[in-house]
């Protein structure tokens, strides 16, 4: 959240920050902080609400995950638990690591992966290029694509790194937050050969529902039932497993967006380039721009009450979230061309 000038951001998709700061109502502001698609699924709304009253029960949850492994293409070998967000999951992964409490993350990248290993007393440490060797009991931790520069790596260059580590007894992590919209990044269908590597995937981002509150994690039982005991019983609601189970069926819905998805960024990266933004990177649902002032243009956008994301480690980035229709578009070039002629 922004208090002042010098205190940046921590997450995107929080208007209340927003608001305090230089005012207006949420209806007042485009917010394009976040990399979340602002087209959600349309789901049954009062066969969730009437959810509510309910406890998740076993077929809730079977039903839920069921779904999931036919939309990721989970092995039937490979186990999965479905969580309250990725980020519990997150908040739980040094459960993993063993006595050898060590990990490098390959980043710059989701900052909360970082804070969490930390917390723990992981000796965790941020590294811009992969290893050429590991050392024995080594984790490695790898955002796939990455946020906030949407950098890849093929699928294949992961299975070889699990190969690598596994024979160092070491343990590989790959987030696919991100990964719906390039499913064939994704290593989920190639874990059965892949003992040593476990992945996270969000729902909320590509489905458009990050209230919801629902992610999974995807690995070899010895990994995922760690996870699945620290969640305890009941650990999503009723409405997410239901929602969630809607949603990962649809498949057609899905197909959709990954299409509309491109076409709106291509939109967004027509109206960056025609403003001489530098576009260094970014996914279906990001772009990630790098100016020298881009903290300057933050600040600019936000008295128009436009929302964008910058970062603390690096004062030249700034991310924009994809407008989801030409109103939103146009209002952002306008403001683009007024902030940047001042």
């Amino acid at each position: 959240m922004v208090a002042s000038d010098d205190k940046i951001m921590m997450h995107g998709g929080d208007l209340s920050a927003a608001i305090a700061r230089f005012g207006g109502s949420s209806e007042d502001w485009l917010d394009l902080s976040s990399g979340i698609n602002h087209s959600p699924y349309p789901f049954d709304k009062d066969a969730a609400f009437e959810a509510i009253a309910s406890l998740p029960s076993q077929g809730d949850l079977v039903a839920c995950l069921a779904a999931a492994r036919k939309a990721y293409g989970v092995p039937d070998e490979v186990s999965i638990v479905a969580s309250p967000g990725t980020q519990s999951i997150i908040q739980a992964m040094p459960v993993l690591l063993g006595t050898n409490q060590s990990c490098l993350i390959l980043g710059p990248t989701y900052s909360e992966h970082q804070r969490a290993m930390a917390r723990a007393g992981v000796d965790v440490a941020m590294v811009q290029e992969l290893p050429k060797e590991f050392f024995p009991g080594d984790c490695l931790l790898i955002v796939n694509p990455n946020n906030p520069d949407g950098r890849q790596l093929p699928a294949k260059d992961l299975i070889e790194l699990a190969a690598k580590l596994q024979k160092q007894r070491g343990l590989l992590i790959v987030d696919e937050a991100f990964a719906d919209v390039v499913p064939e990044l994704s290593v989920v269908s190639e874990l059965g050969s892949m003992p040593n590597c476990v992945v996270l995937r969000s729902f909320g981002k590509f489905f458009g529902m990050s209230g919801i509150r629902l992610g999974f994690l995807v690995g070899h039982e010895s990994h995922v039932s760690k996870i699945r005991d620290m969640l305890g019983p009941w650990a999503v609601s009723t409405p997410a497993l239901r929602v969630g189970t809607e949603s990962l069926n649809d498949s057609k819905w899905q197909q959709q967006q990954r299409k509309q998805m491109a076409e709106r960024a291509e939109k967004l990266d027509r109206v960056l380039e025609k403003r001489n933004l530098y576009i260094a990177g970014g996914t279906p649902l990001f772009r990630l721009v790098i100016k020298e002032d881009a903290r300057e243009l933050h600040r600019k956008l936000a008295e128009l009450h436009i929302w964008t994301r910058v970062f603390d480690y690096r004062t030249d980035f700034i991310r924009f979230g994809i407008p989801i229709d030409k109103k939103s578009l146009d209002r952002l070039d306008a403001s683009l061309e007024k902030v940047l002629q001042r």
